[in-house]
């Protein structure tokens, strides 16, 4: 019996079912096809590992379901740990087994891989200083905030799909997610990956005339994940208060960006203070609080505020007083000290700049958001013919001057701000080069977030190896986004090469049908000139030997080349200790006469060696002694020239010709004998009885058969004359 299906997959021989990431709690079916290729009907028989979740669920091939031959059946597997399951990879080893309930026939594994991980699994992200809500701060009725863009994170180990966002609380009419940017969570189709982020842009406009606090709960939730809750609060305050702050463009609250460490200087903006009294307004008292700051946590440090900037974007800078009825703009720099250790757990800063007039108090919000620069972070997908573990690429042997298999790099903006350039690739190292093949997207800046691939065929110019932690690597740089490092490894070798020379003679002789093989070794070779061990030549695709005469002549079971009784092997370096191997020709004649039969040896790489071409001459197997008499009596010797176990058929012995009746069988031991190889001979005896004073000779013909034309010999008679 044999299976197939998408999730089957061939290593070392062994049919593997490859479930992949699966999330406790979580089932994950794989189908295949079982199919029945033996010449009689077959019962199947399943066998499943035990405490680890497998079971056949749907399908027409369960236990005792009959296939008939040449027929196939589909069998469901579903792999469900359970939340006690063991986080990581199964143990090895861990098999199916299908067999033939039927018979005593060879079962056939299954083995399954599967990597156990936890469920989706949303996080609220860049606010690890958040301990209770998320400040606004004052916003006037019927004037929109600006966008607070919130990020979340899945924090589990599969995918989490149909992203959905809600508000919750008796305020959220006042909440609302734009629809022009609602975020990356809930763009059409959204996927969030294991460890990826995605945002929600959220904003308040105060409604009606009602003003005080704006309290709301979003929560973004998805399929059969449970959703992760963050508090909102705002202000809203009345536009003709005596004293309040608006932000320069007219929302409510203001945002900050700071990229480290590309903006030392950091990000200013500008605010405006409102007098609606009937009163200057003594902005140098100490009851006016422009640069005390609050909110959960305070930062003051990332916060400076200047009552008074020397440049204004618009209107006039504040001075020690405001007049009654007028404005002035005044200015905040978010300059936030960088922790690298803690940067993804403190993304934003908060803050307030608040003015105190009388009890009144009026506070504007600040959200200081601090980006990760660009950063480019290399990854590369394994293909069927170059290996990726970690940061290393393994090409595997590469013929010195020849291009080899192609590997696509994805290179991945990690940071919040784009690159300055385009990405691109550098080589270090002799005798490692690369050469750019067609695929490179890398042609531009790369955005926040964005990737793009560089797809690359590895080239060695020199015989030889690299090895892990060798200097030899894939190097990558781009302005403003740092340097990234794969190591290569593999190593150049020279073209693979047979080589089968003639044997020293390549004829078998005479030999006797049914009599013990005759043997012919051909010697097969890798070779190289400038080869000085196998670790600098290529490997040889798997040998392929055909004969022409394939019935007379046979490669004999012995023979070092053959893998197992039917395939070949390889010969190269990592896969075969040796370079040579060797192909012993069996010359077993199945009739009489000249033979022969020509060997080619192929391989792919390597080429072709041959024909060589082998002879031989089969012989019959009995044998009479002597071939001719003149005497008028004879005893003929019969002789089997059989090997081991065979024999002949029953022994019959006639005369025929001109003058047969002149002659008698007067003695016949070989009469209805069978003779072996290890009882080979017999006798006739043959009598001249007609008169001897004819002046003619007498002939005849003695033959002997067992029926068939290999064992049938023949003696000629003649007397007189």
């Amino acid at each position: 019996m044999v299976i197939s299906g998408s999730a089957i997959s061939l290593v070392s021989s062994v049919q593997t079912l490859a479930f992949g990431n699966v999330a406790q709690g979580v089932p994950v079916n794989e189908t295949f096809t079982l199919t029945n290729n033996g010449a009689s009907a077959a019962t199947v028989n399943t066998t499943f590992p035990t405490n680890f979740g497998f079971a056949s669920t749907t399908g027409n091939c369960v236990n005792g379901t009959s296939v008939s031959a040449g027929g196939t059946c589909q069998m469901t597997v579903a792999y469900s740990p359970t939340s006690g399951t063991a986080l990581g990879a199964l143990q090895a080893g861990t098999t199916i087994t299908i067999e033939n309930g039927s018979t005593a026939s060879t079962d056939v594994p299954l083995a399954v891989t599967a990597n156990t991980v936890m469920p989706a699994a949303l996080s609220l992200y860049g606010f690890g200083d958040v301990t209770g809500q998320i400040e606004l701060g004052a916003v006037p009725l019927s004037t929109p905030t600006g966008v607070l863009t919130l990020w979340f994170q899945n924090t589990g180990g599969i995918a989490a799909t149909g992203l959905a966002a809600t508000f919750s609380s008796a305020s959220s009419s006042a909440y609302a997610i734009p629809t022009e940017n609602p975020g990356t969570c809930l763009t059409s189709g959204a996927v969030l990956n294991p460890g990826a982020t995605c945002s929600v842009n959220v904003q308040t406009t105060p409604t009606g005339n009602t003003v005080g606090d704006i309290a709301a709960t979003l929560t973004l939730a998805a399929t059969a994940v449970a959703g992760q809750s963050v508090a909102l609060h705002a202000t809203a305050i009345s536009p003709s208060s005596s004293i309040y702050i608006t932000a320069l463009t007219g929302s409510g609250s203001s945002l900050f960006t700071y990229t480290e460490p590309t903006a030392p200087a950091g990000d200013t903006e500008y605010f405006t203070l409102h007098n609606n009294s009937s009163t200057t307004f003594n902005i140098s008292s100490t009851s006016v609080l422009l640069d005390s700051t609050y909110g959960t946590p305070k930062v003051s440090s990332d916060f400076v505020v200047n009552r008074a900037p020397t440049t204004v974007p618009a209107g006039q800078a504040c001075g020690a007083t405001l007049g009654a009825g007028q404005t002035c703009t005044f200015s905040v720099t978010f300059t936030p000290a960088w922790d690298a250790t803690n940067g993804t757990a403190r993304l934003y800063r908060f803050a307030a700049v608040e003015v105190v007039s009388g009890a009144t108090v009026d506070a504007l919000g600040l959200i200081g958001r601090v980006q990760m620069p660009a950063t480019v972070a290399l990854s590369a997908t394994s293909t069927s013919e170059v290996t990726v573990t970690g940061t290393t690429a393994n090409f595997g042997q590469i013929v010195s001057g020849q291009t080899a298999p192609s590997l696509v790099f994805t290179l991945t903006n990690v940071g919040d701000v784009a690159t300055a350039s385009a990405p691109t690739l550098t080589v270090a190292g002799a005798p490692w080069a690369y050469v750019p093949a067609t695929g490179n997207t890398c042609t531009g800046a790369l955005a926040a977030q964005g990737t793009c691939t560089i797809t690359v065929a590895s080239q060695f110019t020199a015989v030889g190896a690299l090895s892990s932690g060798s200097a030899q690597g894939m190097l990558g740089s781009v302005a403003s986004g740092g340097a990234f490092t794969l190591e290569a490894t593999g190593g150049a070798v020279l073209p693979a090469q047979l080589s089968v020379p003639s044997p020293s003679s390549t004829s078998f002789g005479t030999l006797a049908v049914g009599a013990t093989p005759a043997q012919i070794t051909l010697n097969v070779t890798n070779v190289n000139g400038a080869a000085s061990s196998p670790s600098t030549l290529q490997a040889t695709g798997t040998l392929g030997v055909t004969l022409s005469d394939a019935t007379d002549f046979k490669v004999d079971q012995s023979s070092t080349c053959l893998a197992t009784a039917t395939t070949y092997v390889s010969l190269g370096t990592s896969s075969n200790s040796s370079e040579s191997c060797t192909i012993i020709v069996d010359f077993s004649p199945a009739s009489a006469g000249a033979l022969s039969t020509t060997v080619t040896v192929t391989a792919s790489p390597g080429g072709s060696q041959g024909p060589i071409t082998l002879t031989g001459t089969g012989s019959t197997s009995l044998t009479v002694s002597p071939t001719t008499t003149t005497t008028s009596q004879q005893v003929f010797g019969i002789t089997y020239g059989g090997s081991g176990a065979s024999t002949t058929g029953l022994l019959r012995a006639t005369l025929s010709g001109t003058n047969a009746s002149a002659f008698a069988i007067t003695d016949d031991s070989c009469f209805g004998m069978e003779l072996t190889g290890s009882s080979t001979t017999c006798s006739v005896t043959v009598t001249f009885t007609g008169t001897s004073s004819t002046t003619t000779a007498q002939t005849a013909t003695l033959t002997v058969t067992d029926g068939s034309a290999t064992n049938t010999v023949s003696a000629t008679l003649s007397v007189g004359g």
